[in-house]
């Protein structure tokens, strides 16, 4: 079936200084539908209502026509991030493929070169179940491994790791434990070789990561990693809350605050360990 390719992009620019101030993607008369959105208190509203005080109207040109929705959401996010005075209140779509904003001096994994630094959460359950089955840091560190299941949300976090990305292992309640890089993809638990020995129950301190091994939609997967650095957790590096990560895996290959603190916390340096 063709897709219908009836969207387009458009623009408002301010005419008093021919500054584009919104982007736009509909079909129909979306275009004109701002110039009543007077009720409401956005940026956008207080621009045109000011310009429509000096007795004129914004001017309004479509920059791209003939478009799926799909092309459509591509044309506005680039025009969206190219321009850096928009009162436009969303990023639009496609955010995580544009790089972001005021990073032209930076090196980013993904974009620069060809892996990504993550932020990935090892944490512990802090009071076990009755059947003592839990996570362990100290797995991680001594079998060089992270691992994530139960759920596709967190087997697919553990599968998006590649061999050559970095991993800043964050414990919960505690801080950053480790810095390492993916040896190899995740694997299902059950065929983790540590020494060319698959991992048994008695090796570990936190057994729910064998605790599902055989069911293929619950059990945990497991990404070889070779530990750069690592710490106990009685001597983990604390950070600012924003930078403590509750999701499985997070890329944080744009977080410059966040990086700087790690290098100096573990005296790496990140653009020495990727490739």
């Amino acid at each position: 079936m063709e897709t219908q390719k009836d969207y387009y992009v458009y623009i408002y620019i301010d005419p008093r200084n021919y500054e584009t101030f919104y982007v736009g993607k509909g079909k129909g008369n979306r275009k004109f539908a701002h110039l009543s959105d007077n009720h409401l208190e956005t940026e956008k509203v207080k621009r045109i209502k000011a310009i429509q005080d000096e007795g004129i109207d914004p001017i309004i040109k479509v920059f791209a026509k003939d478009l799926s929705e799909e092309e459509a959401f591509l044309v506005e996010k680039t025009l969206i991030w190219s321009n850096y005075h928009l009162t436009n209140k969303s990023e639009g779509h496609y955010e995580r493929n544009f790089r972001p904003k005021n990073t032209l001096h930076m090196e980013l994994p993904e974009f620069d070169f060809g892996n990504s630094i993550y932020a990935f959460n090892v944490g512990e359950d802090k009071k076990p179940n009755e059947e003592g089955k839990n996570r362990s840091w100290e797995d991680n560190a001594k079998y060089g491994f992270v691992s994530a299941g139960g759920r596709k949300l967190f087997t697919d976090a553990v599968k998006r790791l590649k061999t050559g990305d970095i991993i800043a292992a964050y414990l919960s309640g505690h801080g950053y434990v480790g810095i390492g890089l993916v040896v190899d993809p995740a694997v299902p638990v059950k065929d983790f070789l540590y020494l060319g020995k698959n991992l048994q129950p008695e090796d570990l301190i936190g057994q729910h990561t064998l605790s599902h091994a055989n069911d293929p939609e619950k059990c945990d997967y497991a990404a070889r990693v070779r530990w750069i650095k690592t710490t106990d957790k009685s001597n983990a590096k604390k950070v600012d809350g924003k930078w403590a990560y509750r999701p499985t895996c997070v890329n944080i290959g744009d977080k410059k605050e966040l990086l700087e603190l790690l290098e100096k916390a573990f005296d790496i340096k990140f653009d020495e360990l990727a490739k």
